[in-house]
Order: structure tokens, then C-alpha cells, then sequence
């Protein structure tokens, strides 16, 4: 027999082309294997050597004639019900009967009609192939025939490219619309791509078939005749029909043509090609798992020699066939067990040796993997494969640092599960935060800060106290970001108005202990922490008031102190760039030669001091001061920012102002620095940042002043009337406590009068300070007796008024020149503690008491006291008693001045005599014995002492 395969072999051997063979010899070979050629009714026969439009007229007939027929079968394939999606295919009576047209199906797949170069008639072949295939439903005629490979191949593949031209449709309006829609939906509901199972390449026309179907599906919303959900399903009914009649031919092309998209970027993409292959397999989870499994275990176990090779390989090109999924199994891996745990339980084990693998980055990958995994919300992975969870956990040690970095990264998505044990995650996390490794360290402290910003309160101390342990390690960097947080905490608390005293407290302390480091760049952090965070400089007058009260109020001794440190600094550098100023204003116009250049390299390297790398930042400003020297815009911001009586938010426009004017200079300046690179631009911006930093006061003015002396006033008076009445306020306002408000507000007092004293209400200071000094009892004693042994001895009201008196009249550890109400202690002197002795001792030797305070009034205009001068004298009647007795006799009887053991040669000016008063009840004189304050005095000499005293005071009066 002539079978078909062999007809076209024949064709191909003889040199002549399909289409040039007569139809006598196709009518041949069909009658020859069983089907005879026979047209439907009123049907002229059909060949190749017809014209397009003859053609495409009686191809036309032929569909028209089997239209009829399946209309009076009751088998209408034009007709789609939305309702039912149900295959109905009725039979005709006879099987002769339905089987008569196989020949002209034959006739239909000949080359010369499938490959005919008109789509419109191609297309209409492929309608009256599809409604012979009805009327043969549900018998398949060419089954059993010997030529069924080549009849069912070629359909199979006709269908499939007809199809693929629904991608080419613009809108349901197409003229092919209809007739593509008649061959999807009658392909579909016949379930004519099942025959692939018959065929021996049928894998491949499997994935052919479903490549066609999934393409399709991209532009679904243009050619679905129902609802686009409705369609999906249609589709989806009949890839699990095909799927479980073709299961012995999944293939690993197909496995892998179904995962790609489960994952980007198909998810994205492609939705509903996604939505379908999800679907597809979880339908098939039954029948298609073990090939998932199997291609995942195989692509997992070939990975670590894919890498090692790729690392040999020195640059070739290397065959990757051996690995199909190539870099994408760990993510397909998530994306089926989101999908179907089940799909990849069996999996897991292989993915948890992938821990231990000897490539740093295949560990890497498979605790990303678990990480994702074990993150999952409501995953008990970790309670049903405990072993898993720990190889997991070890992970943290791991030798790479740059995999331990990794793992400390992925903390804050794995605690999204709520099941996971948090009490072993942050175990991991204090092993990482004293990590060898100085990153890891850092990045474990972000990590732990950031955690701590989303946690409540009810697990924040674990990460707190972490938090604060690293504010002491040996990187500065690890110390600066602890600090910042602790901080931040701080700042959080204070604005919110929720006050944790505790962890203010720890937090506050911490921060400002930092000040005693040896390192500038410590100094520095801590400073602008106070701006900032501490007493945010943002903030109203009332506010910043209030925030220093609670600063003090938290603040242990040692914080205080350093609190007085940053303000002397700022002061010291404040009065060094003052100096300079002073150069250039004195030279205004003129170059800096002789002398002026040499003093002016003085300032320049005593301000170096005050910075970090301050050999390096001598020619940052140089540059700055040159600028300055040229630049009158520049020179007007800095003058008003350096003023004492600047207001705070003008000190910080003024601060913006000049690191805008430097960062983009005028473009007569751009000439002199044309020559500079940008990264030495970099640099110079950062010097004079940090500089201004350092001496602008952005936080007190005469503003913040006078709120501050205001709220003392009403804090004393509501403590005192409340302490009367015996209404108990919200605090019990007991003496106890009424002491303590008092001395926290007499210690601002002195803070501000030593180094801003120009910004305190002088008249209101001193009526609050008499108030002050009247209230306390004359009996008086410190809290602790100067015959212990402790090394503390706080001071009292009274000694806190008379010290905020002598520093605003001029006396105090003021830094700058006498001329400008200091005590002439320089910047050097502050670096070096027996340079600031000695100065002080010669300082106090002098008698230049009545120069210094005509200067003092020329300076600052007006002097300490703005009332008339009886108003003056009847307050000094009440203040020189005061400090008669405590420059003479002590506090109290029972509290006398120490006697020094060795008396000075020279007579001492009073401003000289009141200093050594103050510095002689020092906290802790350890070179004084105990008893020495309780030794009495001979009266007589005690009388001649103070008769000495008090005329010396009366004179400098």
C-alpha cells in the first residue's frame, strides 16, 4: 500500500512538488487505504491548481455543508455556552456514515492546503477540519491506521499554528475573529490535542501545545468570548484534561516550561499566564511532583560542580545543558513551597547540606532560601525539622564574613514570623555584636537598632541593652552609630511626651560619658548628640528650658561635668575664632604680613586643636580664613553667629548660610580655588562644618535666659507653697525634694552664668539669688560631713548663689581675654591641666581688680545692674554680708574655710582671696585630712582675719 508518508517520500524523490501531483492520485491513495474521497453535498472538488477566489469559494461551500450537517445533529460547533463547559459530542447513527468524509480530512492536510500562502484560506481549511473532527466525535478514525503518525502529526501541528494567530488579533471586529475562535473552542472541547499520547515525538508536541496555549493567553482580554475568569477556566479544564491522559510524556522541557512561570520575570509580566501555571499545577500536583522533585534534587547535587568549574574555567564558555534550571532552582524552590509545601518537604533535607557546602556562595544562597522559608507567616518548618533550624542558625559562625554579614541582614524578614523562637534569632544577633570582624559588628548594631525602633515596649530591653553595651567598643565607628541611637531613643521619648525615666537615664549617661574619651572625633558626636537629641536645638524657647531641666534632672555628676566640658569648648573655640576675626578686622583690606601673619598661624593652629586630624585640617583653614579675609558677605554671617547675644535661630541660619556660602562660592572667589579638587573641596567643607559646629550656640540666648530664671521662679515658689500648705501635688513636694529642684536649678545657673552669661536677665538673677539666699537657713550643712571618708562633698544653695554672683560679676573660670570679662585662660591651658594651674595662681596673684572692671564696663557697656545706684547699694547691703562670710568664715560654724598649711607670701587682691574661698571647699581635697575642717579657730585671730578681709573687700568695692 501507498500509505501518506510514503506519498510524500514519492513526491520528494521524483523532484516534484505536492502540488504538481494530480488528484487523481490522492483520490487514489485515500481509496487505496480504506477512505474514500467524498464531498459533502453540492460540494465541487477541490485541488491545487484552482484560483485564490475559486478556491476560497467552494472551501467555503464545503464549511457551509458541514455546518448544516452538524446543525441537524445537534452538534453545533459555532455555538458557545457561557453555562456549561461540558464536551458534547453525539454521534451520528451510523459509523459508515461518519466516517465518509476521512478522505476529503486527508485530502485537507495535504501540504499544498496546509502550507497555502493565503492565511484567510488556511484558516478556513483548518474550520472545516475542526467540524469533520465533530462529526467523528467521539470516534478518532485515523487511531488505528497505519498511517496515524504522520495523519495525527500534521493535524496536531496545523492546529497548533493556526491557533497562534489569535496572538495577531487586534479586537473581537477581526474578520479571521470568528474563525479562530471556532478552532480554539472546538480544539478544546474536543480534546483533539489528547492524540499526542498516540504519536511517538509526543513530548514534543506536548510542549509545542502548550507553548501555543500559554501564548495565548497573553492577549486573553482581547479575543475571550465570556468573561476573562470564565475563558481561564475553559483553558485550564482542558491543559488538566491533556495533562492526565499525556502523564508518561512529561518531559523535563515541559517541567521546566510550567516553573518558569512561577518567577520573575514572568510573575510580573505575564499574570495570566502565571495564574494559569499555578493553577495547572496544583490541579497535577498528584502526577507531576515527582518530575518537579527529581529536576530540583538533580539541579541541586550539580550545582557545586557548575560553580567549581566556572571558578577553573579562567574565562571559557561552559556547556550549561547539564544544568537546565542554571540560577534560578533556589527560587523556584520558594515559589513551589508557597505554593504546595508538600511539592518540595522531600527537598529540604538537600537544601540544608547545601549549608555546609564548601562554596561560600551556594551557603549563602541556601540560607536565603531558608530564610524566606522559615519567615513564611505561620511556618512551623523550624518545630517539624529541628535539625534544619539549627544548621540553619549556624549559619552566624559562619567562617565568611561576608556570609555572617548576610545571614545578620536577613534577621528583620525572619522575625516577620511570629512562631519563630525570637530568644535564639537575638542570641545570634549578641554573638554577631561582638563579632571580630568590625562590619559585622556595625551592621549587627543597625540591624539591632532598627529592630529596636519597630519593637514594643514590652521586648525593647534585650535590644536596649545591646545597644548600650556597644557604646563602649573599640571602633569609633561602632561607638558613634551607639551613641546616635541611644539618642535617638532619648529624642524619641522627650517628644512623645512618654518619659522612660530608666532608659533615659542609661541612655542620657552613656552619651555624655563619651566626653571623657581621649578622642576628638568622640568630643564631636557627643556635641552634636546634645544639639540635636539631648536639647533638640529645633525646638521653642519653653521646650529647650524644659529639656534641660529634665537633662539635669537624669544627668549623674559625671554627665554634669562633661555637660560644663562641652560648654567650655564651645566657649574656647568661639573665643579663638574671635581672636582671629580680630586679626582680620584689624588688617581689613590689607595683606597679612610681619606680625599679624605670625599671630594669625598662632590662632590658625591653636583652632587645629579643636578638630580631628589637626595637622591635615591647617590648610582647610587657611583656606577659610582667607576667604574670610575677602569675602565681607561671609565674614557679616560669621560675626553675627559669633555674637553673644545672638539669638538661637538666627545662629543656626547664620550656620546654614555659611556652609551654603563655602560649598558654592561667589565667582570672584572661584578664581583662588580653581586649582582644588573636588575630593579637597570635600574636605574643606567638612573642616569648617565642624568648626562651626563646635563654637556656635544654637541653643542659648537671652530668650532661653529669661524662660529659663522664669520657670525657676515658678518651680520654687509652686515646691515652697506646696511644702507649706501640705497639699501633696502630683510628686511630693518634701523638703528633700524642694532641696534637690533647687540645687539642679542653681546648677543650670552656674552653667550658663560661667560661659553665657550674657544671655542671663543680670536685675532677675540677682532678685532670684537674694530670694535664694534669704530662704536658706542660717544652720545649713552639706548632706555629706566634711569628716568622712566619701570623696563627695555637693554643694549648697548658698555657696551655688554666691558662686553664680561671682561669675556674674566678672570672676569664674571663663575663658578669653581679661578684656572681655574672663580670666585670660587660653586654649593651651584647657589642653594642659598644670598650664590652667599655674595660670590661675598667677592669676590670683595679681592686683589689677579695679582695671579689670573698668574694662569689663567699657566692653559690655552698661554694667552687671541696670537700676539706680541706691537700688544698687541697698542690694549690696543684703549680697556682701553673703560673701563676707563665705570668703571669710565658711557656710556655717560647724563648716569652716580650710586653712591652707602654708600661707602665700603676698597679700592677695579680693577677687583673688574669693577664688581661693571657692577652690578651697573643692569635693574631695584629698591632701587635706578629715579633721582639719572641724579644727577651731583661736577667736581673736579668727576676729583679725576677717576685720583684714573685709576692709580689703569694702576697698575693692
Amino acid at each position: 500500500r501507498l500509505e501518506a508518508t510514503q506519498y510524500f517520500k514519492c513526491a520528494q524523490e521524483t523532484s516534484v512538488h505536492p502540488n504538481q501531483i494530480g488528484f487523481s492520485h490522492v483520490f487514489t491513495m485515500t481509496n487505496e487505504i480504506g477512505f474514500e474521497l467524498i464531498y459533502p453535498e453540492n460540494c465541487k472538488e477541490i485541488s491545487e491548481d484552482l484560483k485564490p477566489e475559486e478556491f476560497r469559494k467552494r472551501i467555503n461551500d464545503i464549511n457551509n455543508a458541514l455546518q448544516i450537517l452538524l446543525s441537524r445533529s445537534g452538534a453545533d460547533d459555532d455555538s458557545v455556552d457561557e453555562q456549561s463547559q461540558e464536551v458534547e459530542c453525539r454521534p451520528t447513527n451510523a459509523s459508515k456514515e461518519r466516517l465518509k468524509y476521512a478522505g476529503i480530512f486527508i485530502h485537507l492536510l495535504s501540504p499544498q492546503f496546509t502550507h497555502y500562502p493565503d492565511i484567510d484560506i488556511r484558516l478556513r481549511i483548518c474550520v472545516a477540519l475542526c467540524r469533520m473532527l465533530t462529526i467523528f466525535c467521539p470516534i478518532n478514525p485515523f487511531e488505528n491506521a497505519s498511517n496515524c503518525q504522520s495523519v495525527i502529526g500534521d493535524l496536531l501541528r496545523f492546529l497548533n499554528e493556526c491557533i497562534l494567530n489569535i496572538t495577531k488579533l487586534h479586537s473581537k471586529q477581526d474578520v479571521n475573529y470568528p474563525r479562530l475562535h471556532t478552532i480554539l473552542y472546538t480544539c478544546c472541547k474536543l480534546d483533539v490535542f489528547t492524540w499526542c499520547r498516540l504519536l511517538d515525538d509526543g513530548d514534543k508536541v506536548l510542549l509545542e501545545t502548550l507553548k501555543t496555549i500559554f501564548t495565548l493567553m497573553r492577549n486573553l482580554k482581547i479575543w475571550a468570548w465570556s468573561d476573562e475568569g470564565v475563558v481561564q477556566n475553559f483553558v485550564l479544564e482542558t491543559l488538566v484534561t491533556l495533562m492526565h491522559q499525556t502523564t508518561h510524556l512529561l518531559s523535563d522541557e515541559i517541567v521546566l516550561f510550567l516553573l518558569k512561570f512561577l518567577i520573575e520575570p514572568a510573575k510580573s509580566t505575564q499574570p495570566h499566564q502565571h495564574l494559569l501555571a499555578k493553577d495547572l499545577i496544583l490541579r497535577m500536583a498528584p502526577q507531576i511532583e515527582y518530575p518537579i522533585q527529581l529536576l530540583l534534587q538533580n539541579s541541586l547535587v550539580k550545582s557545586d560542580q557548575t560553580t567549581t568549574n566556572t571558578n577553573e574555567s579562567d574565562g571559557e564558555v561552559l556547556d550549561h545543558d547539564h544544568e537546565p534550571l542554571g540560577e534560578h532552582t533556589y527560587i523556584l524552590i520558594y515559589a513551589l513551597h508557597t505554593l504546595q509545601e508538600s511539592l518540595v518537604t522531600p527537598i529540604l533535607p538537600c537544601v540544608g547540606l547545601k549549608l555546609k557546602s564548601l562554596i561560600p556562595r551556594e551557603r549563602k544562597r541556601a540560607f536565603r532560601l531558608l530564610t524566606r522559608i522559615f519567615s513564611e507567616p505561620n511556618s512551623t518548618l523550624h518545630q517539624t525539622d529541628p535539625e534544619l533550624w539549627t544548621a540553619f542558625l549556624s549559619r552566624f559562625n559562619d567562617i565568611d564574613v561576608q556570609i555572617r554579614s548576610f545571614c545578620i541582614q536577613m534577621v528583620p524578614l525572619l522575625l516577620k514570623n511570629s512562631e519563630i523562637p525570637k530568644l535564639q534569632i537575638f542570641d545570634c544577633l549578641k554573638t554577631s555584636a561582638i563579632d571580630r570582624s568590625d562590619a559585622v559588628r556595625l551592621l549587627a548594631l543597625k540591624t539591632v537598632a532598627s529592630l529596636m525602633r519597630e519593637a514594643k515596649d514590652d521586648s525593647i530591653d534585650n535590644f536596649f541593652e545591646l545597644i548600650h553595651n556597644r557604646s563602649r567598643d573599640k571602633s569609633l565607628t561602632i561607638r558613634k552609630e551607639a551613641l546616635a541611637e541611644l539618642a535617638s531613643f532619648y529624642k524619641r521619648c522627650l517628644l512623645s511626651g512618654k518619659l522612660d525615666h530608666e532608659r533615659m537615664t542609661i541612655a542620657l549617661n552613656a552619651t555624655l560619658h563619651m566626653y571623657y574619651q581621649p578622642s576628638t572625633e568622640d568630643k564631636i558626636a557627643v556635641e552634636r548628640l546634645f544639639k540635636s537629641c539631648i536639647i533638640p536645638y529645633n525646638l521653642d524657647t519653653r521646650q529647650r528650658v524644659q529639656s534641660l531641666f529634665l537633662c539635669y534632672q537624669l544627668a549623674d555628676s559625671a554627665s554634669i561635668k562633661s555637660i560644663q566640658e562641652l560648654l567650655k569648648m564651645q566657649f574656647a573655640a568661639a573665643t579663638l575664632i574671635r581672636d582671629a576675626m580680630a586679626i582680620i578686622l584689624d588688617n581689613h583690606g590689607k595683606k597679612l604680613v610681619g606680625e599679624s601673619s605670625k599671630e594669625m598661624m598662632e590662632r590658625i593652629h591653636k583652632i587645629s586643636l579643636l578638630l580631628p586630624k589637626s595637622e591635615k585640617s591647617i590648610d582647610s583653614l587657611k583656606r577659610f580664613f582667607n576667604t574670610l579675609h575677602t569675602d565681607n558677605v561671609l565674614r557679616t554671617s560669621l560675626s553675627q553667629l559669633l555674637h553673644p547675644r545672638c539669638p538661637s535661630h538666627q545662629s543656626a541660619q547664620c550656620l546654614r548660610d555659611i556652609l551654603k556660602r563655602i560649598s558654592r562660592p561667589p565667582p570672584s572667589a572661584v578664581g583662588s580655588t580653581a586649582h582644588s579638587t573636588p575630593a579637597a573641596d570635600t574636605v574643606y567643607e567638612h573642616t569648617v562644618k565642624l568648626l562651626l559646629e563646635r563654637c556656635a550656640s544654637v541653643l542659648f540666648d537671652e530668650a532661653f535666659g529669661q524662660e529659663l530664671l522664669t520657670q525657676l521662679v515658678v518651680s520654687r515658689e509652686t515646691l515652697d507653697s506646696s511644702t507649706e500648705s501640705g497639699v501633696s501635688p502630683a510628686v511630693p513636694a518634701t523638703p528633700s525634694l524642694a532641696h534637690i529642684e533647687l540645687t539642679r536649678g542653681l546648677r543650670i545657673l552656674l552653667a550658663l552664668s560661667v560661659y553665657h552669661k550674657e544671655t542671663l536677665p543680670a536685675d532677675d538673677v540677682l532678685t532670684h539669688l537674694q530670694s535664694v539666699l534669704a530662704s536658706v537657713p542660717s544652720n545649713t550643712m552639706p548632706e555629706v560631713l566634711a569628716n568622712t571618708k566619701t570623696d563627695e562633698d555637693p554643694p549648697t544653695p548658698t555657696e551655688l548663689s554666691l558662686q553664680i554672683i561671682c561669675c556674674m560679676l566678672g570672676g569664674g573660670p571663663i575663658y578669653g581675654t581679661r578684656d572681655a570679662g574672663g580670666s585670660g585662660i587660653v586654649m593651651e591651658q584647657h589642653l594642659d591641666p598644670d598650664s590652667l594651674r599655674a595660670s590661675l595662681t598667677a592669676e590670683s596673684n595679681k592686683k589689677a581688680t579695679q582695671s579689670t572692671i573698668k574694662n569689663t564696663s567699657k566692653v559690655h557697656g552698661p554694667g552687671l545692674y541696670s537700676g539706680s545706684a541706691s537700688q544698687l547699694y541697698e542690694e549690696a547691703l543684703v549680697i556682701l554680708p553673703w560673701l563676707k562670710s563665705f570668703c571669710t568664715t565658711g557656710m556655717t560654724s560647724d563648716c569652716p574655710p580650710l586653712i591652707p598649711e602654708t600661707a602665700p607670701p603676698e597679700l592677695k587682691s579680693p577677687a583673688a582671696a574669693t577664688a581661693t574661698a571657692i577652690n578651697s571647699r573643692k569635693r574631695g581635697a584629698a591632701s587635706v585630712p578629715s579633721g582639719i575642717r572641724k579644727k577651731k579657730v583661736p577667736v581673736k585671730e579668727k576676729e583679725a582675719t576677717e576685720l583684714k578681709k573685709n576692709e580689703e573687700v569694702e576697698a575693692a568695692i
